[in-house]
């Protein structure tokens, strides 16, 4: 474990040992330990540090040793189909109860 994490572990045993002491001996309402959770995080974001940044980067750095190179993209780039015409809303309707289809759309 690098120093600076040491620390901050030491920072937050204190700050709980602190709180559950003020709730135990003081007059602290219980409740205080509700937010004991958002200490977790927020006093090692307060030093500096995110819980478990090494990790992320050592991850981060596999991930993209196995990535393989793209392509040269072509020089032109192929034409994409037209999407299907989807009948929707009213003239689901119309077109499941009429004698005829619906009139084609207007081109022009």
């Amino acid at each position: 474990m690098p120093r600076r994490d040491l620390k901050v572990m030491l920072v937050l045993g204190v700050v709980f040992a602190a709180l559950g002491l003020g709730v135990e001996l003081g007059g602290i309402h219980a409740d205080v330990l509700l937010i004991s959770p958002l200490l977790c995080l927020a006093v090692p974001l307060l030093a500096g540090s995110y819980v478990g940044e090494e990790r992320l980067a050592r991850l981060a750095a596999k991930v993209a040793a196995r990535r393989r190179p793209r392509r040269a993209a072509a020089a032109e780039p192929k034409p994409r189909p037209a999407p299907p015409l989807v009948v929707r809303a009213g003239r689901i309707l119309g077109t499941a109860r009429a004698v005829r289809p619906p009139p084609a759309p207007l081109t022009a």
